[in-house]
């Protein structure tokens, strides 16, 4: 699970990389409109995967916390010291 979650953040960072992408190499034109394909589709593709990632990372510990919790006994608290 860990490796799992390692590659959701990794394509994550790589999301928001090919988002920023446009406006750190300098394609962004200097006049004109700045939305040029050459920097509108960098920026909706990565937006595309980071939340593409983040969903799949939610999904990835939701489904580790229900795993989690049912490996606990029945009646108890998972996780906490009892009182």
């Amino acid at each position: 699970m860990r490796t799992v979650s390692g590659l959701g953040v990794v394509a994550f960072l790589g999301g928001i990389w090919v988002a920023l992408s446009p406006f750190v190499t300098g394609a962004v034109p200097a006049t004109g409109n700045p939305w040029v394909a050459a920097v509108l589709v960098p920026v909706v593709v990565g937006v595309t995967v980071a939340v593409g990632a983040v969903v799949g990372l939610l999904g990835l510990w939701g489904h580790s916390l229900k795993a989690w919790e049912r490996q606990s006994p029945a009646g108890e608290p998972s996780g906490r010291p009892r009182a």
